[in-house]
């Protein structure tokens, strides 16, 4: 049941796509607010193994939403999270 409720989350966040998961996933967090400091980071990250890229708090407020279209475009192949605290 555990492994079958994984498969359903990794589905669901990669868009319904039927993709095999691995666990355990490593995810870099982009805390920062300069778009193109993010983007050179998120580079290093992924040739270093990363598997999903967060765009921190910080990235949002500063660049809104281009900030995970432009590391989408990116890295079309990993998992692009958004982290949006609302205070």
């Amino acid at each position: 049941m555990r492994h079958e409720l994984k498969s359903f989350l990794i589905k669901v966040i990669r868009g319904g796509q039927d993709i095999p998961t691995m666990w355990p996933v490593l995810q870099v967090a982009l805390d920062l607010t300069i778009l193109d400091r993010a983007l050179a980071i998120a580079e290093e990250a992924v040739r270093g193994g990363a598997d999903w890229i967060e765009v921190g708090t910080p990235l949002l407020k500063s660049e809104g939403m281009d900030a995970v279209r432009a590391l989408k475009r990116a890295f079309p192949s990993r998992v692009i999270v958004a982290d949006m605290k609302i205070m």
